[in-house]
């Protein structure tokens, strides 16, 4: 029988780094207070293969979206332009269009492990501390995440935007179920749309009214 790992909820665990790092969020919107002040860095996106992603760029832009949470909502464009999370976005939707509702998970005979992990709700550096701990994906390791990826926390985002893109480089080893913070409704009212509005201005409301 497969080894399953089941990892609580980030939010369960001790103070989140985000507040260490001076952001907190509200129940109903994302609010910024006293950021810390770091040096200036320069933040370089990596380049998506045509192809789709691979596991450098994954990796990458793990790295590239960490180091800009702790420099300010400010720096998620310079992570993370607009082009690069429309292109991650648009490249992963006909894969998760076609997964029906009901999802059967089989590890296989090669007796994968299973990890399952609860609500991420923006907990960008919890989300990285797991990775670190458990290790990333791979045709080894099934990751099945059970929704709730954005909302209260304040990296959303960022936290969405990378299992996106592992999901598309793996689409067999990792499986994102959809919460009740998936909807256009709930991320009005819990955060998620403010946050879009905060890092990407008016470009946030054409892509929420986009089809």
């Amino acid at each position: 029988m497969a080894n399953t790992d089941a990892v609580a909820d980030p939010k369960q665990q001790p103070k989140s780094q985000e507040l260490e790092a001076g952001c907190c969020t509200a129940e109903h919107g994302v609010q910024q207070v006293q950021q810390a002040q770091l040096p200036p860095q320069r933040l370089e996106p990596p380049s998506l293969p045509t192809s789709g992603p691979s596991v450098d760029f994954c990796l990458a832009l793990e790295r590239v979206m960490h180091k800009a949470t702790w420099t300010g909502m400010h720096a998620t464009q310079e992570a993370l332009p607009p082009q690069l999370l429309q292109a991650i976005v648009l490249g992963v939707t006909p894969i998760l269009s076609k997964e029906p509702t009901m999802l059967e998970i089989r590890p296989g005979i090669l007796q994968h492990r299973v990890t399952i992990v609860g609500d991420t709700h923006g907990q960008f550096h919890d989300l990285c501390k797991l990775w670190e701990l458990y290790g990333h994906p791979s045709s080894e390791r099934i990751y099945i995440f059970n929704g709730d990826y954005v909302d209260r926390g304040a990296w959303g985002v960022e936290t969405l935007t990378l299992l996106l893109a592992w999901k598309w480089l793996l689409p067999n080893y990792v499986y994102l179920i959809r919460g009740n913070h998936e909807t256009n409704m709930i991320t009005r009212i819990y955060g998620f749309y403010a946050e879009m509005k905060a890092k990407y201005g008016t470009a946030a409301k054409v892509w929420w009214h986009s089809p």
